[in-house]
């Protein structure tokens, strides 16, 4: 076994071109294999996007699978919260492979040894299945699932020298729960220890443009103008490597007539479930000519690295209203919003300012007496007072 700089502690030195020829001796149905050695070969991170149900969390278990075959590398399968990997919820999630030509897939990588493979306490084996029944099992998991809000608990509990294959699955949640980037790095650090040697996989769907993983990534402008098919390669200022791609259906046309049979209504909403790009909601218009009486001067919401939003109430129709518009310059006397640095600026604040801005804000939501320049402006919006009224600082 070849390792890093010849130090065990930096990890396996994994022969991509032989893992790639296993993998390619699988015979993935092309419409399925989302899987980019070139990616791989250049980055530590590789993160996809894609519309839900194309396949890609399959291809990258079959990757983690290969790893296992060649090298013993076990994978460490991660989601938000526990609920995610409950035995109820996550215990088919190979049902695919598994079904596969008879667990060809399975048969293939094991040699033949087994044909199936099961769940036992937040681990999946490989198993021999002989009418319905698991008859035997591996003494040892080829992959792991974890939490990442349990990532404190890890710390004491988890040390795999070869858990080296990271997939961190619909990374991109409804709601993006505070410090969930850190929690997932710091489970990262748990999992690879002093080791050169893991790969990461994050993957999601693209149903949330404006998620706080953009901006957390440092890719929140890139992510606005990619296109299907597309990637965004950054190397970070301290040197980490990471790949970003909006995949793209590789059965085009006949999702496209599944899409026009079932889906084919003329509503944005349903972009990342027909994949015709992000999901976008539509909103509230100030329309052209609106005659309106301002009310209060205008405050500024940071929703990333230069990039504002202005908000100013207003009455309108004798009825309190809440304008928010596209900013493009900031003054240096401006009331600054802000979920990130409150340093950043001169004079701001973290948030939605305190509990009465923030039930004002609410309430203007839930009446509908907010009027947005675009959608776009409108789904930036109800992002920053999402992550701001889930905030705990506890």
């Amino acid at each position: 076994m070849n390792f890093i700089e010849n130090n065990e502690k930096y990890g396996i030195k994994y022969n991509l071109s032989k893992i790639r020829k296993l993998y390619n001796a699988l015979e993935i149905p092309e419409e399925f294999n989302f899987v980019d050695f070139n990616r791989i070969e250049k980055n530590k991170y590789i993160i996809d996007l894609s519309e839900r149900s194309i396949g890609k969390t399959n291809a990258y278990l079959l990757l983690g699978m290969c790893f296992n075959k060649l090298y013993n590398a076990k994978i460490c399968y991660l989601r938000n919260d526990g609920d995610s990997i409950k035995a109820s919820t996550i215990s088919e999630i190979f049902n695919v492979i598994i079904n596969y030509k008879d667990g060809l897939y399975i048969k293939k990588l094991t040699g033949g040894k087994y044909n199936t493979i099961t769940y036992h306490w937040k681990a999946f084996y490989y198993a021999i299945a002989e009418n319905d029944k698991i008859v035997e099992k591996a003494l040892e998991p080829f992959m792991y699932l974890m939490d990442v809000n349990e990532h404190e608990i890890y710390k004491s509990s988890f040390n795999v020298s070869n858990a080296d294959i990271i997939i961190f699955d619909e990374f991109i949640s409804k709601y993006y729960k505070y410090n969930t980037c850190y929690m997932f790095l710091d489970l990262v650090k748990t999992i690879i220890r002093d080791r050169k040697s893991p790969y990461i996989f994050m993957l999601a769907n693209n149903t949330n443009i404006n998620s706080t993983w953009f901006e957390e990534l440092t890719i929140s402008k890139q992510i606005r103008h990619i296109k299907k098919g597309e990637q965004i390669d950054v190397v970070t200022e301290r040197g980490t490597h990471f790949s970003v791609k909006l995949l793209e259906n590789k059965s085009p046309t006949e999702r496209k007539r599944h899409n026009n049979l079932f889906f084919g209504f003329n509503n944005p909403k349903l972009n990342a479930i027909t994949g015709d790009g992000w999901s976008v909601e539509e909103v509230q218009h100030i329309y052209k000519d609106m005659e309106y009486e301002p009310i209060s001067r205008l405050i500024f919401l940071r929703i990333a690295p230069n990039e504002f939003l202005s908000l100013q109430f207003a009455y309108y129709k004798d009825r309190k209203i809440m304008l928010v518009k596209r900013a493009t310059k900031i003054k240096d006397d401006d009331i600054i919003l802000t979920n990130s640095n409150i340093e950043e600026f001169k004079n701001c604040y973290y948030g939605l300012i305190n509990d009465n801005f923030k039930k004002l804000v609410l309430k203007m939501i839930e009446q509908n007496n907010v009027y947005y320049s675009t959608n776009e402006v409108g789904a930036d919006f109800k992002s920053y007072v999402k992550y701001a009224t889930s905030y705990r600082p506890f």
